[in-house]
């Protein structure tokens, strides 16, 4: 029946145990196994990139890109529906829309249709 002294965890030239350690180990191993997960933990933890403010900026500003870039996408395709619309529609047709607006919103409307 070997009992040997649990080593702890090293931080910068010390020991540490874990709270549940019993400070010996009932086998050839070195650490109890609460110390070593323990170890396993912090050196996860410290292994684990911390996302940087400069990385935050970027990643914030290209999903701001992709949101734009997607309504601009969504505009265009509505407008292009739109347009399409409006070439079938016939100028009689046009006229008995617009017969109740004022008289220089009936020329801007006839003006754009001209346009096309």
């Amino acid at each position: 029946n070997l009992l040997n002294i649990c080593s702890g965890i090293n931080l910068t030239n010390k020991n540490q145990w874990s709270l549940k350690c019993m400070l010996y180990v009932e086998s050839k191993c070195v650490r109890c196994n609460y110390c070593k997960n323990l170890s396993k933990n912090l050196n996860r933890k410290k292994n684990q990139q911390k996302t940087t403010l400069r990385t935050q900026f970027k990643y914030k500003r290209a999903q701001q890109t992709r949101r734009l870039s997607k309504k601009v996408y969504l505009m265009k395709t509505k407008i292009n529906n739109l347009k399409q619309k409006f070439n079938m529609i016939k100028e009689e047709k046009i006229d008995e829309i617009i017969k109740d607006l004022p008289q220089t919103q009936k020329e801007a409307i006839k003006m754009c249709f001209k346009a096309r």
